[in-house]
Order: C-alpha cells, then structure tokens, then sequence
C-alpha cells in the first residue's frame, strides 16, 4: 500500500467541519477492522497531502513505490490513496512502467 492521503485520508477539523489531510494509513487500515481479510503487506507512506499538492516529484516516487512492491512475489496488488485532482498524471506515470495496474478515485 502506498500513501499519500486525499479524501479518504481526510478528516473533519474544527468547528467549521471543514476536512484536511491527515490520516495515516496505518489509522485507515484499523478503521477497516475485520472487514480487511487480506494480508496488506508492505506500506510507504509517502505523503498526506490533497490531490492539488501532489507534485511531480511525489508522481516519480508513487510510481517507484508501485514498482517496487509489485516486483516482489510476495505481493499481488499494490493500493495507492491518492486525491482526484492529479490521479490521471500520476496512473500515467505508473502505467508507464508497464505493470499491470488499476486507477480508481472517488
């Protein structure tokens, strides 16, 4: 699993309710409690940020990690928590990399 936050890392602060990032995905895997029936395997929490702070920089090192953990064969899927604004750059980064890979944002 690689993070580097959006939405689903986001929580509400304040009394405005407004939301930022701020979720590790250490917390997002124990709020999934049982309903997590697979073994995760590796995490690297790159970032938290929303999808508008996702740089190119932080695209490469997504598209590294991604590479990386689906290179061993102990892995069989890798998950990234990424925000909307700047999914399409980076799943082009990691498809560039020939592996087989799904995007999906929400």
């Amino acid at each position: 699993m690689v993070g580097t936050g959006g939405t689903i890392a986001s929580v509400r602060t304040g009394e405005s309710g407004a939301v930022a990032v701020g979720m590790s995905v250490s917390k997002l895997l124990a709020d999934v409690g049982d309903a997590a029936s697979v073994d995760v395997g590796p995490v690297d929490e790159l970032a938290r940020v929303n999808g508008w702070n996702v740089d190119p920089d932080l695209m490469w090192r997504v598209a590294g990690a991604v590479h990386r953990f689906i290179s061993r064969p102990d892995v069989d899927g890798v998950v990234v928590t990424h925000g909307t604004d700047t999914i399409e750059e980076t799943a082009f980064l990691v498809d560039g990399w020939r592996l087989t890979s799904g995007v999906n944002g929400s």
